[in-house]
């Protein structure tokens, strides 16, 4: 059973009682508000089946050995996305925004017969219920929208990093990053060509990716790979390996970048002169096939040959590689992986995502001793088919010398 059907599984056990929970308080403020008719509490069931198909519509295909049929292996995006596979994930989307105002209300509801004055609760329980009305209603409207939006747009990050003993010939040097293309089903031609427009005008004097150039197969490579080779830069482009490269075909994507004039480092340090001062490249494979050890890594970092400005490139911000870098003096500590959460869901407005639980470098700019980290958002998807309060992203960052 493939990976992501295995998540869609997990995500359905873990969330029915939510979703039960849920769709009967909604019923109960409904005909609360509305009708005092009594209504079957089977017919919770519609929503919730149209939520589930997905999942459900996968198990079933390996239940009876059809695997290759489902939709979600398909090379392009089919009406049963929109039917089935994009109202799960807005389904799990609007129930971890709304369920904690729901319960809140709950509690508040449950609090007003213990109040002393409970003949006026009969008003504060139609107010709470017409509030909780509201909530599905904003949800119901701001989870589409906002989804498309950060799923579809791609924006131009800018970073303005001060470091101290920055010598003169880098003041004003400019970095670009770029992580997770992720060339895939879902990535139309409006959205590559958004890509493609924004990198091109990446004003910047080197490049760097941080690994997944397409999500799965081989399907995309050739054309993930022309839109990287689309431009050079004054002092190089750099790329490392990531987690979806290795699954898909390491050797044809390092390949074909190299092709076209990219380096591709490995667990490997490369100088650059510019203007008699040595800039130090090291890039480290790090991903879930490839894990380096913290031994190797200290010994790969401890063995850097000295440069007037550090900086390391690896596709997972482990916080072990981050510490070490730290250590042995790296200015700057460039990463991508995480999608910046991809999708990220708020507790009373306290953002939380999935990658938060791997790594406390999750998304944007960081600062440890005199070391910058930069996490990039990236541009694609991984499981889920958007992004929520996670836009992607081309990152541009220009340096100054420390006043």
């Amino acid at each position: 059973m493939g990976w992501s059907v295995r998540m869609m599984l997990y995500i359905l056990l873990l969330t029915t009682p939510l979703y039960i929970y849920l769709f009967l308080r909604l019923r109960s403020a409904f005909l609360y508000t509305f009708t005092k008719k009594r209504f079957s509490r089977w017919w919770i069931l519609v929503p919730l089946m149209l939520l589930f198909s997905a999942p459900l519509i996968a198990l079933f295909s390996y239940v009876f050995n059809t695997p290759g049929t489902l939709f979600i292996y398909s090379e392009n995006v089919g009406w049963q996305d929109y039917i089935f596979y994009f109202p799960f994930w807005w389904g799990l989307i609007f129930l971890l925004e709304s369920i904690p105002y729901f319960a809140l209300v709950d509690f508040v509801s449950w609090l007003l017969p213990k109040y002393k004055h409970s003949k006026y609760s009969g008003g504060n329980y139609n107010i709470l219920n017409k509030l909780k009305l509201l909530i599905v209603a904003f949800f119901v409207l701001y989870v589409p929208i906002k989804t498309h939006f950060d799923t579809t747009t791609i924006r131009t990050t800018n970073y303005t990093i001060s470091l101290e003993n920055l010598p003169d010939e880098f003041d004003n040097f400019s970095i670009g990053l770029i992580g997770d293309v992720q060339v895939d089903r879902y990535t139309n031609n409006s959205k590559l060509d958004s890509f493609k427009d924004k990198y091109n005008k990446l004003d910047s004097d080197i490049v760097f990716f941080a690994g997944d150039i397409v999500t799965s197969g081989k399907t995309f490579i050739s054309e993930a790979v022309d839109l990287l080779c689309s431009k050079k830069f004054t002092f190089g482009n750099f790329a490392c390996l990531g987690d979806h490269d290795f699954w898909a075909d390491p050797q044809s994507i390092e390949q074909g970048l190299v092709n076209c004039g990219w380096n591709f480092l490995k667990d490997a340090h490369q100088i650059i002169e510019k203007d008699s001062r040595k800039i130090l490249v090291t890039g480290i494979t790090h991903i879930y096939s490839q894990r380096i050890t913290a031994e190797k890594a200290e010994k790969l970092m401890s063995e850097a040959p000295a440069a007037d400005l550090k900086i390391l490139l690896v596709h997972q911000p482990a916080e072990f590689l981050v510490q070490l870098a730290a250590k042995y003096n790296y200015d700057i500590f460039l990463a991508g992986h995480t999608h910046g959460g991809q999708i990220v869901n708020h507790f009373f407005g306290i953002p939380y995502a999935p990658s938060t639980f791997e790594t406390s470098y999750y998304r944007g700019y960081y600062k440890l001793n005199n070391m910058q980290i930069i996490v990039t958002t990236g541009i694609g998807l991984s499981l889920a088919p958007m992004r929520y309060h996670a836009p992607a992203e081309v990152v541009n960052i220009n340096l100054t010398q420390k006043q």
